[in-house]
């Protein structure tokens, strides 16, 4: 047997693995998808599809490995031809290739079932509107409403009070990081994502409803707010940003940009009186929601989105 062989069959048996996972996350995927009698037990489906797509990527990490070991192997025997040392190249990132197959695959099997959720849900907006219209306001809650589609089980209604209806987030420039780096308050992805920035939401009424430090240095002292210092931009900005929180509490805007002085970037993260939703995950991981003004983030809680029809779809 050439001391390649045994690459062979392992890579033989990796893409096997890669394929039979492939087909199976379909098969799993699209159950819940299928136009079949409402059963909210059917998502675990959905829990099993992840799973094993959460697999095939973390075998994509061993197959760098593993063709780099078995390229290696068959470049040292010079009886192996080279067709050889391709097709263990090629093999072994058999469940790369498998894991981006089936999101080409999967993709369009789940635009349409939203888009089903999204026309079957044409009534409700319908009815949720002209109450509008005829009382002045949104209704305060509807009946949930079944759509008779496992993966979505119910929509969600949610009317958002008058301050909650438009939320701008204003965000500050603070200069790269020095030193670790709290993790869990990487909220935000806008600026340089390199530095840290201060971040501050404004209610409807431009107001600051909250502020805080992101991406910020775990490592830097605290500092009593300087004006000077803080309109030159500098690293500095970092140690006074537990004093300018403080500082703004319940400010309106024009209060902040007067003491902080123009944001180095805005963008809206709420502009709805009201929200119908759903999740398409259990746990409610992806969200597929609809807003009256259609304006949508690009970003929402860490989560991109992406329009689909009139609505828009939230996910990881």
């Amino acid at each position: 047997m050439q001391p390649a062989r045994p690459f062979f069959v392992l890579t033989a048996n990796w893409c096997a693995v890669a394929l039979v996972c492939a087909v199976a996350y379909v098969v799993c995927y699209s159950i819940p998808l299928a136009e079949i009698t409402a059963d909210p037990g059917l998502a675990r489906f959905h829990v099993i599809a992840r799973s094993i797509a959460m697999l095939l990527l973390t075998l994509s990490t061993l197959s760098a490995v593993l063709a780099v070991v078995g390229v290696i192997g068959c470049l040292r025997d010079p009886t192996v031809p080279g067709g050889y040392v391709v097709w263990v190249g090629f093999a072994s990132m058999a469940p790369f290739f498998a894991y981006v197959a089936i999101h080409m695959v999967t993709w369009p099997l789940h635009r349409h079932a939203l888009e089903r959720v999204a026309s079957r849900a044409a009534k409700v907006i319908t009815d949720i509107e002209r109450y509008t219209v005829e009382h002045g306001a949104p209704p305060e809650r509807i009946d949930d409403t079944a759509t008779s589609l496992a993966a979505y089980p119910t929509f969600s209604y949610t009317r958002f009070a008058r301050r909650d209806a438009r939320r701008t987030l204003w965000w500050y420039d603070m200069g790269p990081r020095y030193g670790r780096t709290g993790t869990s308050t990487w909220r935000y992805p806008d600026g340089n994502i390199a530095h840290a920035i201060l971040a501050i939401e404004l209610d409807g009424d431009d107001r600051v409803a909250s502020a805080q430090g992101d991406r910020t240095s775990l490592d830097i002292n605290t500092a009593v707010f300087d004006d000077d210092q803080w309109r030159e931009k500098t690293g500095a900005r970092q140690a006074m940003v537990a004093a300018v929180v403080r500082a703004i509490e319940h400010a309106s805007a024009a209060d902040v940009r007067a003491l902080l002085g123009a944001p180095d970037g805005e963008r809206l993260l709420v502009d709805a009186p009201w929200e119908l939703s759903v999740h398409t995950w259990p746990g409610g991981l992806d969200l597929f929601f609809y807003w009256p003004t259609r304006h949508y983030p690009p970003v929402l809680d860490k989560r991109s989105v992406i329009a689909v029809g009139d609505w828009a779809y939230a996910h990881d």
